[in-house]
């Protein structure tokens, strides 16, 4: 990090959960656009953007604050959607676990302090598969399980050679 980073908290998925996306996601070959590489399966809850790099220690702290006292739980990803505005192909959640939820206000709530807001937006858990991404007939999704059980903090970088981003975790926490 030189000075700044482009910065986020989201689970994680566990080995199997990624090799399993990966599996389905070569199933979805169909749908225009680039699929996410495997090493970028995550789900959002906090996207912070450029953060100085002084603020790290201060993030990682709410990060494991916020864990110590969260609730693991399983996100049922159970349909594809097309987001035109942001242009990709999502798995997302039909409904919300309230220990998700109450993670994700947790969070927001440890970030305040640090001049940190939420989206107006409702948080909607999802999983980015395909971008860019125009909007076709999506294939059938058979719903997915992803243990929402590993908190990260992650940083978004150029990856080298252009091709998107590279997400490397600054942050680890199991969720109880």
């Amino acid at each position: 990090m030189a000075g700044t980073a482009r910065l986020f908290f989201a689970y994680w998925p566990d080995p199997l959960t990624r090799a399993s996306v990966a599996e389905r996601l070569a199933g979805l070959a169909g749908l225009p656009g680039r699929p996410v590489p495997a090493e970028n399966f995550h789900v959002t809850l906090a996207f912070l953007g450029l953060q100085p790099e002084a603020r790290l220690p201060a993030l990682l702290e709410a990060g494991q604050s916020v864990a110590a006292t969260a609730e693991a739980c399983v996100l049922q990803l159970d349909a594809l959607d097309h987001w035109r505005g942001p242009r990709l192909w999502a798995a997302v959640c039909g409904g919300v676990p309230e220990p998700a939820r109450r993670l994700h206000l947790a969070l927001w709530l440890a970030l305040e302090p640090l001049g940190l807001l939420p989206d107006a937006r409702p948080w909607r858990p999802h999983l980015t598969l395909i971008r860019p991404a125009r909007p076709a007939t999506p294939p059938v999704w058979a719903p997915l399980a992803w243990p929402a059980n590993r908190l990260v903090l992650a940083e978004s970088r150029a990856r080298p050679g252009g091709g998107g981003p590279v997400y490397q975790p600054l942050g680890e926490w199991v969720v109880p």
